[in-house]
């Protein structure tokens, strides 16, 4: 009716692929991960709320600087009951920033978001922002 379907219905038949008139609403998610000393965790950040389905257009994470000696390497994973990379691993040494970058995934609700980390050597907390550009769908 001239408007973007905020829901999809079983009354949509299948044979049009509609998809791009579904992905016009775009938002965005972001959440933030901290991490100390050597460690290979994937915390979730951003989860896919029940009855939902999200398209991730663009996801990144980012470090700050990191300190002089400090050193880490990350990507970015979605967390399913098992955890899978999603972009590339990515390393930085002290004096630079560290970022991860992928793009067109679907996650069905209860996936998420997070960041793998293999190595981190600091004497402190690293602060790593994930930030999502996303269309969501209801199902």
């Amino acid at each position: 009716m001239g408007g973007v379907p905020k829901e999809v219905t079983n009354l949509i038949a299948p044979g049009i692929d509609i998809t791009q008139f579904l992905l016009l609403n775009r938002e965005t998610a972001q959440g933030t991960v901290t991490f100390t000393g050597p460690t290979s965790a994937h915390p979730a950040t951003c989860q896919v709320p029940p009855g939902e389905l999200w398209y991730v257009h663009v996801a990144s994470c980012q470090t700050p600087v990191l300190p002089i000696g400090d050193t880490i390497a990350l990507n970015l994973s979605y967390t399913t009951p098992l955890q899978f990379t999603w972009s590339d691993t990515v390393s930085a040494v002290g004096g630079a920033r560290c970022s991860a970058f992928a793009r067109d995934l679907w996650l069905p609700a209860g996936h998420a978001v997070g960041v793998r980390v293999m190595q981190c050597t600091t004497a402190t907390s690293i602060d790593v922002e994930v930030r999502l550009a996303i269309s969501r769908l209801r199902i």
